[in-house]
Parts: structure tokens; sequence; C-alpha cells
């Protein structure tokens, strides 16, 4: 079985200078490119999510701002905006495994003497990994099984809570699916940054890798944020829906597809 990586990037060079990013999964080479300008990010999505599915579902009105499904603590539809730049991969389920690693050398600054005023600046505030299957028939089953996750866990909320505080896991935060909140910022020297967990809105200058461990439930690898809770329901909110409904992302799948069935 085939997995969907996706990578979205956002960049803001220091005197028009490149960073060079590296992509691997469990010590196996994915990809290698540049970034040689700026790429900032895309708001209001809502124009250009396909709401076939919602429909179906009787969700339609998850797509009205003034009906927002996201949760405590999450970005609703009016503030929600995606990388400009995104990079969308296949790969093996069995070369899955280990860490996902995003190797950045962005060394593009104006250190001198011990002070820096000036660097680039990257974000990578999209990561997600999904069964590639679920995005056939413009992402049917992967927005259906977000809609459900969803659902099921607000069902038990209550009791999913104190089963929690009785397990002193109160202060854990439930693991989206299938995107990332965070991630671990390797830095290879910790004279000027520590290395350190990261959300995925953080800016980040200089070099670092940002690890990410793949680990696998119900039989279905996943990427997982470090700090979260990943027992029980996943809690998937409305940049997951993204993912699954967003019109330009949703023609990348089917190209791949395209592109598999012509390969095979």
């Amino acid at each position: 079985m085939k997995y969907t990586l996706l990578v979205g990037i956002e960049y803001k060079s220091f005197r028009m200078k490149s960073a060079n990013v590296t992509i691997s999964v469990n010590d196996r080479f994915i990809d290698c490119f540049s970034l040689d300008k700026d790429y900032g990010e895309i708001g209001n999505v809502l124009p250009n999510m396909n709401s076939k599915w919602f429909d179906e579902l009787n969700k339609s009105h998850w797509l009205d701002p003034k009906n927002d499904p996201s949760v405590r603590g999450q970005r609703t539809w009016r503030t929600l905006k995606l990388p400009k730049y995104i990079r969308v991969y296949q790969i093996d389920e069995e070369h899955l495994g280990g860490l996902l690693n995003i190797k950045v050398e962005n060394g593009n600054s104006d250190y001198t003497n011990g002070f820096m005023k000036h660097s680039s600046l990257i974000k990578i505030p999209l990561i997600a990994l999904f069964p590639s299957h679920m995005s056939d028939n413009n992402g049917e089953k992967l927005l259906k099984n977000i809609i459900r996750l969803h659902i099921a866990y607000h069902a038990n909320e209550l009791n999913n809570e104190q089963i929690e505080k009785k397990r002193n896991r109160d202060k854990l935060i439930k693991h989206n699916w299938p995107i990332v909140d965070s991630f671990f910022v390797k830095r290879e020297s910790e004279v000027h940054e520590k290395s350190k967990d990261n959300s995925i809105h953080s800016i980040i200058g200089g070099s670092f890798t940002a690890e990410i461990p793949i680990e696998k439930k119900h039989k279905v690898f996943f990427l997982r944020s470090p700090g979260y809770n990943a027992k029980g329901f996943f809690l998937p909110n409305n940049r997951s829906m993204v993912i699954a409904s967003y019109k330009p992302l949703l023609n990348i799948y089917n190209e791949d597809q395209r592109s598999n069935s012509t390969k095979d």
C-alpha cells in the first residue's frame, strides 16, 4: 500500500539567498530541493473546499464560518491558512517507520562577532501522512474518516475527560490526524539555539532537522507529534478537513493516481 506525504513550507529569504531542504523517511532519501525565493501563505481556504462529502454526511454547515467545527485551541476557518509551497510524495508502506526527517540547511544571516540581527526564516505549517487510497474519489474516504473521528470523540468527550483525569493524563493534548501539530527541532550546533519541540506555526531561523516519529495504530501509519496523547480517539480539526477537501490538493492527488496507473 502507498502513503501520501505532504510537506508545506513558508520561507522568507535574507539577501535573496537559498535554503536547501532534504527529506528522508526511515533513513531513506525522498527528495532534496532549494528554496530560492520567498514563499508565503494562502488565506480564506473556504472558497476552494469541495463540499460534496460534507453534504452527503449532512455536515455542510461545518463549512459555514459561523458554525466553525474547530475545537478549543485550534484555528478557526477565518484564521486558517495554508502555505503556498507544498510538496506531495508517494511512499511505499514497506519504507515507513523510524523518523521523518526534514533537514534544512539555512546559514543565511548577518552573524558576526556573536551577534545576529537578520536571518532567512522558515516555517513548516503543514506535514501530513495518510494512505493514498483514501484520497480516491476526491478524498471521499479521507474526509469521511476525519468527520467520523471528530464525531466519535465529541460523543465520548465527557467520558474521555474523566478517564484521562483518573489516569493523571488530563494535561496531555489529544493527537490530531493525519497532520502533526509539532515536531522536534534538532540543531547540529546548540551555540545559538537549543534543540527542542517546536510548534508547526513557529518561525525558525538557521539550520536544523525537523524530526517526527512514524508509528502505527489500527494498522495505519501516522506521524506522531511530540507531547501529544495518541491513545484513544484521534481528534481531527478543520486543518485535517482541508487536507481532505482542498480542491488544489485533490487535483494533485488525482494526478498522482493517474501517474501511478500509467506506470503500472
